[in-house]
């Protein structure tokens, strides 16, 4: 228990209606929770070769065939207008935040990726990519895509201060009528998140199948679930539900002397 929450001296409220409104309020709380959830939302960011700046990553508005097929192993290119699913943010009605987007069902759960290469584009400096940077920058989970020959990706790189987990996806080759290329795969974290499954193979080599995709897509939710269970985030949700059950017992209160 909360050591501020000891010395609450509790009596019986007997108000119906009251009662109902309290027990509404504390579901909405509960639902808000995002470490009980079926929504999940990861940035996915393409990094072609010779690219070592955010700058030069955020500008890109299209990829290779490489990229369109792991796009395709991710999920579905949905229309965003008029889509009904979890948007993770993105505009439903005015296409603000691109026309397009790659959402999937899996497992139960529905996610939606923030592509760098289907959210708006604006000019050459970065401080005007505002919706990608806003979409990306505040994902939890990144997947970072590189090119066949791209430089060694660095975590750093990123500025943000809400990414937690980087997974880099390597391209190991091209595309052709008989084969599809290989992916390196390697994972970055702060120190303060739990470790999390599915471990990384060794060699992080993998095919780029539909078993990766099984792979991929339970790693990134498990990686955002552990980062839920941090210390720094546990402190996060700590303070913020201290506030809203606050507001909850001050309107309590309010009806009761009303």
């Amino acid at each position: 228990m909360d050591p501020e929450l000891k010395n609450i001296q509790l009596e019986e409220y007997t108000d119906p209606n009251g009662l109902v409104k309290f027990q509404k309020d504390l579901l909405d709380i509960e639902a808000k929770d995002m470490r009980v959830t079926d929504r999940f939302k990861f940035g996915v960011l393409l990094c072609k070769e010779r690219q070592t700046t955010e700058q030069e990553m955020f500008q890109n508005v299209k990829g290779s065939k490489e990229w369109d097929h792991f796009l395709s192993l991710l999920g579905d290119t949905v229309q965003l207008k008029g889509f009904q699913g979890f948007s993770g943010g993105l505009d439903t009605k005015n296409d603000t935040t691109g026309t397009h987007s790659v959402f999937t069902s899996w497992e139960g759960f529905q996610i939606m990726f923030h592509v760098s290469t289907l959210l708006p584009t604006t000019d050459e400096n970065i401080q005007n990519n505002v919706s990608k940077k806003r979409h990306i920058g505040n994902d939890i989970v990144l997947i970072v895509f590189q090119e066949q020959s791209s430089e060694p990706f660095q975590p750093s790189t990123i500025q943000s201060q809400y990414i937690q987990i980087i997974v880099v996806v390597r391209c190991l080759g091209k595309i052709t009528r008989e084969t599809t290329p290989l992916y390196q795969v390697t994972v970055a974290t702060y120190e303060h998140i739990p470790r999390f499954g599915p471990p990384v193979s060794f060699p992080p080599i993998y095919f780029s199948d539909v078993k990766f995709r099984e792979w991929l897509l339970s790693l990134v939710v498990n990686a955002e679930l552990a980062a839920y269970n941090s210390k720094n985030f546990q402190e996060k949700f700590r303070i913020v539900y201290k506030t809203q059950l606050a507001e909850i017992l001050k309107s309590i209160d309010r009806r009761k002397s009303s």
